[in-house]
C-alpha cells in the first residue's frame, strides 16, 4: 500500500537517504550533520506544506 508520509516517518526517510549515500560510497558528499539537519528541514517543510514523501507499506508478513 502506498501512503503519504507523515512527520513521524521523517527519521526513517532521512536514514534511508543516508544509507543510500553510504551504499554507493558517497557519504563524504553530505554536509556535516546531514541526518539531524535534514530532519529539521523536512519537518519545517511538512508543517508548511512545501514537501511530501510517499512510502510503501508492505502488509505481507
Amino acid at each position: 500500500m502506498i501512503k503519504a508520509a507523515t512527520i513521524d516517518d521523517i527519521p526513517a526517510i532521512t536514514l534511508l537517504k543516508l544509507k543510500m549515500f553510504r551504499e554507493v560510497g558517497m557519504e563524504h558528499m553530505l554536509l556535516d550533520g546531514f541526518y539531524s539537519r535534514s530532519q529539521k528541514t523536512y519537518k519545517e517543510f511538512y508543517k508548511s506544506g512545501k514537501a511530501k514523501h510517499f512510502i510503501i507499506k508492505n502488509d505481507i508478513r
